[in-house]
C-alpha cells in the first residue's frame, strides 16, 4: 500500500484556512477533518449548549479529531486536516501519530497582519453566517489575539520539509490555483 498524505492547513482564525482547505478537498477528492466541523456537528446534535461547556467541548472536538486523523492514517487513507492548532501541544500528538502510521505530511500554514485578520473574525462574525456553535470574538479579545499570531502561538506544527507559508492579509493577491498545484506537485511524488 502506498505511504498515504497527511495534508494540514494551520494558521490563526481569519486566514482563509477553512475556506481553502474545503476546496482543496474538493478539488483532490479527499476528505476533510477539521475541529469547526466536529464542534458544529456536536451542537446540532446536542442542541442549545450552556457557555461553560464552550471550552470543554472545543477540548473534546481536538480529541475527536486526533482519533479520526489516526484511523484514516491507520487505513493508510490521504486526508487533509484543518484548524487552529498551537505548535506546542499538537506538533507533539501529531509527531506521535506519524512515528506509528508514517506519511507524507504537506502544510499550508495561513497567516497575516494580526489587525487584518482580527477585523475578518469579527466581520464573520457579525454577518450572522458563522455557526453558533463558535465563541463570538469582541474588541476586548484583540491584545490576546494580536499576541497570539505574533508570538507563533498559531504558528506552524513544522512536522515536514514540506511546509509553506501563506499570507492572506490581501487575499486578492494570493494564488490559490498556485498553492494547489504546490500541493498536487508534492503529492505526486509521494
Amino acid at each position: 500500500m502506498p505511504q498515504p498524505t497527511l495534508i494540514f492547513m494551520t494558521g490563526p482564525s481569519g486566514a482563509g484556512k477553512s475556506t481553502f482547505a474545503e476546496r482543496l478537498a474538493a478539488d483532490l477528492r479527499l476528505p476533510l477533518f477539521a475541529t469547526d466541523l466536529i464542534k458544529e456537528w456536536l451542537y446540532d446534535k446536542l442542541g442549545p449548549l450552556h457557555e461553560e461547556i464552550h471550552e470543554p467541548l472545543s477540548a473534546a472536538c481536538y480529541n475527536v479529531l486526533y482519533r479520526l486523523v489516526e484511523e484514516q492514517l491507520r487505513v493508510g487513507n490521504s486526508l487533509i486536516v484543518e484548524s487552529v492548532f498551537w505548535p506546542k501541544l499538537n506538533a507533539e500528538v501529531f509527531g506521535s501519530m506519524l512515528e506509528k502510521y508514517p506519511a507524507r505530511v504537506v502544510e499550508a500554514h495561513f497567516t497575516g497582519d494580526p489587525e487584518v485578520l482580527f477585523r475578518r473574525v469579527l466581520a464573520r462574525d457579525d454577518s450572522g453566517g458563522r455557526h453558533h456553535g463558535h465563541g463570538r470574538k469582541s474588541e476586548a479579545d484583540w491584545a490576546d489575539f494580536e499576541r497570539q499570531v505574533s508570538d507563533g502561538s498559531y504558528g506552524p506544527l513544522n512536522l515536514s520539509d514540506d511546509t509553506f507559508v501563506v499570507d492572506t492579509t490581501e487575499f486578492s493577491s494570493v494564488d490559490f490555483e498556485a498553492i494547489q498545484r504546490q500541493i498536487a506537485e508534492i503529492i505526486s511524488k509521494a
